[in-house]
């Protein structure tokens, strides 16, 4: 069975990890950085990291049944087990986001 933290905890992880991401984009969006080219490694960490903990977040808040909310988060996780590579800027957002979901389902 898999260890999920209460949902105030992946909220707080949530929080700080949009502040991080909103300090590294300087409030703009991934679609105006990508556009000026001036995506990186670092900001698309912050944005893994941010996208992996809405999805934990939003499986908590859906399921509230133990085996429902167990079977949602082996899916996120597989979700992002196999997301594609293809820079490395998708590299460094997919092990951020792949790292905070392990950090949290411990």
């Amino acid at each position: 069975m898999i260890k999920v933290p209460p949902l105030s905890e992946v909220e707080s992880l949530l929080a700080q990890a949009n502040s991080e991401f909103l300090r590294l984009s300087e409030g703009k969006t991934i679609c105006q950085i990508g556009r000026e080219q001036n995506l990186n490694h670092e900001l698309k960490q912050a944005e893994g990291a941010l996208q992996a903990l809405q999805d934990v977040a939003r499986c908590i808040r859906k399921n509230h049944n133990d085996e429902k909310l167990e079977q949602c988060l082996k899916k996120i996780l597989i979700q992002w087990q196999q997301l594609s590579e293809i820079s490395q800027e998708w590299v460094a957002y997919k092990q951020a986001g792949l790292k905070q979901i392990a950090s949290i389902l411990k």
